[in-house]
């Protein structure tokens, strides 16, 4: 007879490759921060002028942070030796950006008063020490007025004096005498402090 078939499911066997992950977004630095916008920086006080370059510390903060020197920012500074503004650069350095320029004062020195004497009827003496002349003042200013009192007149006196006579005093009076210099930059004068005050024996 006919032989019989035996018949076999067939199966087809599907294999799969691996479906590769997709790549991960790249990691990207912290954009650049402004040091101009975002950065602060320590108030620079007046300083005296020495001759010589002045260079002030500052202090750099980022959000309330102090930076690095070095790593997050450098500094630079101006020639800073005469009598006016002095500059100093802040550059960002790393993840910070620009540069920002602070001033500050140079003044010129304190002098002091090294003599008030009563030298004539109705006058006044008054010697003070001249300051370097390197420091290239513009000119002096004096102040004197009678003790206890609070009106001061004033007097500009040429760069190259180192005394003065108050006269038209009031007899019998004492006077208190203080003293300064400035120097004219460009529409700028840059004064000194005062002299401590220096008080005269009663005017005859």
């Amino acid at each position: 007879g006919l032989s019989q078939a035996i018949l076999r499911p067939y199966v087809d066997t599907v294999v799969f490759a691996p479906v590769a992950p997709p790549p991960a977004p790249p990691i990207l630095p912290d954009p650049p921060v402004s040091v101009i916008g975002n950065v602060s920086i320590s108030t620079i006080g007046n300083h005296l002028w020495t001759g010589k370059q002045i260079r002030p510390a500052v202090k750099v903060a980022f959000g309330g942070k102090a930076l690095s020197l070095n790593t997050d920012y450098t500094v630079s500074w101006g020639a800073n030796k005469n009598i006016g503004t002095g500059t100093i650069t802040i550059t960002g350095k790393g993840k910070f950006k620009d540069a920002k320029k602070v001033t500050f004062k140079i003044l010129p020195k304190t002098s002091f008063i090294r003599n008030t004497r009563v030298s004539g009827k109705r006058q006044v003496k008054v010697t003070w020490m001249k300051t370097a002349a390197a420091q290239k003042i513009t000119a002096w200013q004096l102040r004197y007025r009678q003790k206890n009192t609070s009106a001061w007149s004033y007097r500009t006196l040429a760069a190259g004096k180192d005394s003065y006579t108050a006269g038209k005093l009031k007899k019998g009076k004492a006077y208190q005498f203080q003293i300064r210099s400035f120097k004219t930059v460009g529409t700028v004068k840059y004064f000194s402090k005062w002299s401590g005050t220096s008080t005269s024996s009663s005017v005859k």
